[in-house]
């Protein structure tokens, strides 16, 4: 046999297979995503009343030296962002608009979709932006039936607090907090922005759930304290106020995959 033809011969064999080897990774792509594939994100809300225990309607609940029962909680948030780990840039998730009601469980939990990646940080604005207040489609969770619009000239009530406690002189010892305004200087809106605990990576092939408290606990004090007896009704300085308070109310917890 000719040496010089084998060598050759195998040369040509060696090149075919990793030909062949190379294309079949391309081809089959396992567990291979082009970057940037939009991929499930959920963040689940759980809605508290005070840092330990889960907020149930009409339970009594100490605030200070006052007792009281909460029989609404609602607040929207929107414009939901990511901050990406390897280049530091700013993700935006288009029509990232809901409305968080606790009677609503499916509500708590609302879904959209991230560009694959790593990302460690994300933020949301509480409420609506001022530019969606006034314009666009009033549907899905803008639609004013919702009960949390106001009307053309103040727009959307960005939070609501409903309950009662012996500590309001109100007809039924009611108290009411209805929280807006996007016109300085009575703007509410208000950018949470959150660490992920590291590193996060978003991927197609499994949902991301963004595990995010709300302590409705929160909107009475620090730094302001907010009287029972006087409701908000729309904006001005007790919105603002009360915005100032339940700023504090988000906290993350976790994030887990399904």
């Amino acid at each position: 046999m000719n040496p010089r033809v084998t060598r050759a011969t195998l040369w040509v064999i060696i090149s075919i297979c990793l030909l062949a080897a190379s294309c079949q990774k391309s081809i089959k792509g396992d567990d291979v995503e082009p970057p940037g594939t939009p991929s499930p994100v959920e963040i689940r809300f759980k809605n508290l009343m005070g840092p330990f225990k889960n907020l149930v309607f009409d339970s009594t609940v100490n605030v200070g030296l006052s007792l009281l029962k909460i029989s609404t909680f609602k607040y929207y948030i929107s414009n939901v962002q990511f901050v990406n780990s390897n280049t530091g840039d700013t993700v935006k998730v288009p029509d990232t608009y809901f409305l968080i009601d606790h009677a609503n469980p499916p509500s708590r939990a609302p879904q959209f979709m991230v560009p694959a990646g790593e990302y460690y940080g994300m933020s949301f604005l509480i409420g609506i932006d001022a530019n969606r207040n006034f314009n666009g489609p009033k549907t899905g969770a803008l639609d004013p039936a919702l009960g949390m619009y106001w009307n053309a000239t103040d727009g959307y009530i960005m939070a609501k607090l409903e309950g009662t406690s012996p500590s309001s002189t109100l007809p039924g010892n009611v108290f009411s907090y209805h929280v807006g305004g996007v016109i300085e200087p009575h703007s509410v809106l208000a950018i949470r922005h959150f660490k992920l605990g590291g590193s996060v990576s978003i991927q197609p092939n499994k949902r991301t759930i963004i595990n995010i408290s709300a302590d409705a606990l929160t909107w009475f004090n620090n730094p302001h304290s907010i009287s029972f007896s006087v409701p908000c009704t729309g904006p001005g300085d007790l919105s603002n106020k009360i915005a100032e308070n339940y700023y504090k109310m988000f906290n993350f917890i976790s994030v887990t995959f399904e």
